[in-house]
């Protein structure tokens, strides 16, 4: 948080008679900052932006033989729109490198995003990504499929096999993209930042976190990941569970 947009907080607690918060991190921090008693708190924690609901007669196999993609391939899916603090930049250079050091691992990345079109501070983030996109030096490892409906964006969930949320602030409860993903039954690889409620979001939640911006530590943990089908099936099962 900016001292701005502490202050901001702050009064916006002070001067209000009830204050609704969607993660434990922000109600804490609150508290600390305000000075306000505990009672004048609630916490109502968002849902999953995306209901677990693919196509009439979806079958997962068949999803992913139309997309290329083997028994044996490691999917890997993006979701969200892009912008400045999703890393999904980041996301891109790691997938490169480990496509460049492990080539014996059949990887794909599925991002399946695009734009927020609502915000046009946003588009200088769009553009540098497109342009990255457009220079990946393995295009064949990687779909763009743009906007989808919310059918679909599950029917590709559904067929991926470890999501990655690389968050620049870190993962929290108030990310909707990563609730879609436990609803999923996905395993998560996201980032611990300042926003991370540990004691919450962990391995146990089906979660494997790395530190936040850092590619080659996000690069080991897709490897990782990649060569260890029973942790990926532990942590798909915890995911299910804790959503």
């Amino acid at each position: 948080y900016t001292l701005l947009g502490r202050i901001r907080l702050t009064l916006t607690a002070k001067l209000s008679q009830a204050v609704i918060v969607t993660d434990p991190l922000n109600c804490k921090l609150l508290l600390q900052w305000s000075g306000a008693s505990e009672g004048k708190y609630t916490l109502i924690p968002i849902g999953s932006n995306l209901l677990c609901m693919p196509p009439l007669k979806y079958d997962r196999t068949e999803q992913r033989v139309r997309l290329g993609v083997s028994a044996d391939s490691v999917v890997l899916a993006y979701f969200g729109f892009i912008g400045p603090s999703k890393g999904v930049d980041t996301l891109l250079k790691a997938f490169g490198d480990v496509l460049a050091s492990t080539p014996q691992v059949d990887l794909r990345l599925w991002l399946v995003t695009d734009r927020e079109p609502t915000s046009e501070s946003y588009r200088l983030d769009y553009e540098a990504f497109s342009h990255q996109v457009a220079n990946f030096p393995y295009p064949n490892r990687l779909i763009w499929t743009g906007y989808l409906e919310p059918s679909d964006v599950s029917a590709y969930l559904l067929a991926a096999d470890v999501a990655v949320l690389p968050f620049k602030d870190g993962v929290s409860l108030r990310r909707g993209s990563l609730l879609a993903a436990l609803t999923h039954s996905l395993p998560v690889i996201s980032t611990i930042g300042l926003a991370t409620d540990t004691g919450q979001l962990n391995q146990e939640s089906g979660l494997y976190l790395v530190p936040t911006e850092d590619t080659q530590a996000l690069a080991k943990a897709i490897v990782m990941l990649a060569n260890d089908a029973s942790l990926r099936k532990t942590l798909a099962a915890r995911a299910n569970q804790f959503s």
